[in-house]
């Protein structure tokens, strides 16, 4: 159970780990993004410069027009004024890219700092993994160790039961051997004294024998 949930946990890491290089690899995107619309801005700027030069130079070319030219400088006025506004709007643009630029950099470290520790994660979980991994074969081991010393203790009991009964028949044999031993003493016991009063009745009578 303990490994399915490390596993488990492990793909969760993985996937974080992927989804953080996958966020830095967009912010890197969306840097060169803003990048390009930084150019662009500066070359709206650049052009609005240029608009406010040749404005001027109308202006000029308008007055020395005199009535003749005051219509184009009317005309060259609101040029004039849509150029201001053109740099105005493309400085807040340039401002703002600015500002999203430096939170993107900030989120890419970010990214980059969390990818580093995903990926240490990754592989710190790894290891636990191939802990568990050796602790299950160990464990599995064990149990066949154990399984093994089961069937030799199941026949040390049953060669047991069987010297046990054995030990059994020998203990009733030399019980009857006891028996028999006794009944032999007794009877070699009643034997020596028929035998000395067999040997008091020769020496009474005399008789000559191979030990007289």
């Amino acid at each position: 159970a303990s490994r399915g949930s490390l596993e488990s946990s492990l793909a969760d890491v993985r996937s974080l780990a992927a989804s953080a290089t996958a966020i830095e690899t967009k912010i890197a995107g969306l840097r060169q993004a803003l990048e390009q619309i930084a150019k662009v801005a500066q070359t709206i700027v650049a052009i609005a410069k240029q608009t406010n030069l040749l404005v001027l130079n109308a202006t000029i070319e308008a007055a020395r027009a005199g009535d003749a030219g005051r219509g184009f400088g009317v005309v060259g006025g609101e040029v004039e004024g849509l150029a201001r506004q053109t740099a105005d709007a493309t400085q807040q643009i340039a401002d703002t890219v600015g500002q999203i630029t430096q939170q993107t950099s900030e989120l890419s470290r970010e990214g980059a700092e969390a990818t580093r520790r995903a990926a240490k994660v990754e592989s710190g979980t790894a290891a636990i993994g191939q802990v568990v991994e050796n602790s299950a074969r160990a464990i599995s081991d064990i149990a066949t160790q154990a399984e093994a010393i089961a069937g030799d203790t199941r026949q040390i009991r049953e060669r047991g039961a069987v010297l046990t009964s054995a030990f059994e028949g020998l203990s009733g044999g030399v019980k009857k051997s006891t028996v028999d031993l006794s009944q032999t003493k007794e009877r070699i016991n009643h034997l020596l004294e028929v035998a000395e009063d067999m040997f008091e009745a020769t020496a009474e009578a005399y008789l000559e024998t191979t030990d007289t």
